[in-house]
């Protein structure tokens, strides 16, 4: 662990203030990504200032029968998130 973090120490998030630094969203799904549950999966992320302040990626709780649907899902965890 200590070898990746001294390799990386120069790696970090910038965060460029402008007129546009508003926070920004995008959300997406994958409808039944995993054949043997038929689970599809969340993934959202938030930038400020063109770097990210909050982000997922997970297997949705519930089975979703369209893409529609596992989008919707995406976007109701995204909204809470806000």
């Amino acid at each position: 662990m200590f070898r990746y973090l001294a390799s990386t120490k120069d790696l970090g998030i910038l965060y460029e203030p402008n007129k546009d630094s508003g926070i920004v969203g995008y959300t997406n799904s994958n409808f039944a990504g995993y054949v043997d549950s038929r689970k599809s999966t969340t993934k959202y992320c938030f930038k400020l200032c063109n770097g990210a302040i909050s982000w997922k990626s997970k297997l949705q709780e519930c089975t979703t029968t369209s893409t529609t649907e596992a989008e919707y899902v995406v976007a109701s965890d995204a909204a809470k998130e806000v």
